[in-house]
């Protein structure tokens, strides 16, 4: 074999090393910002309507984005006129069991509405 065709070779290899281990850090911190995206349901009962923003976030966690798209929007209840909401999975879920999220709705800065949700996973998200 010549020395480009080794040069090549080991360059190639290496570019397939460095995307596996890229592929995993990705996933690893993937898995660290849904974990962090998730309450336990005790920190979900320490949380009152009539609580400001800061108060639920100091219970909560700045929990993100990540639970709102595990929410099946065609069997979620009504959100309350005039709110914001912000999602958050339990720490309880399972990859096969049912998928629990707590939604806290505000208006202005003020909690009005947390409501626990329940969603069957479907077969095709497993």
């Amino acid at each position: 074999m010549s020395k480009p065709v080794k040069i090549t070779l080991t360059v190639l290899i290496g570019l397939v090393v460095l995307a596996c281990g890229g592929g995993a850090i990705g996933a690893y911190v993937l898995g660290q910002k849904a974990k962090n995206a998730a309450i336990t349901p005790a920190q979900y009962a320490a949380v009152t309507p009539g609580q400001s923003r800061e108060q639920v976030k100091a219970i909560i966690g700045d929990i993100g984005t990540i639970a709102k798209l595990a929410v099946d929007k065609s069997q979620e209840p009504p959100v309350p006129a005039g709110t914001t909401c912000d999602y958050a999975a339990s720490r309880q879920n399972t990859d096969n069991g049912p998928q629990h999220i707590y939604r806290f709705c505000y208006t202005g800065e003020k909690l009005v509405e947390k409501k626990e949700m329940t969603f069957q996973q479907s077969s095709t998200t497993r």
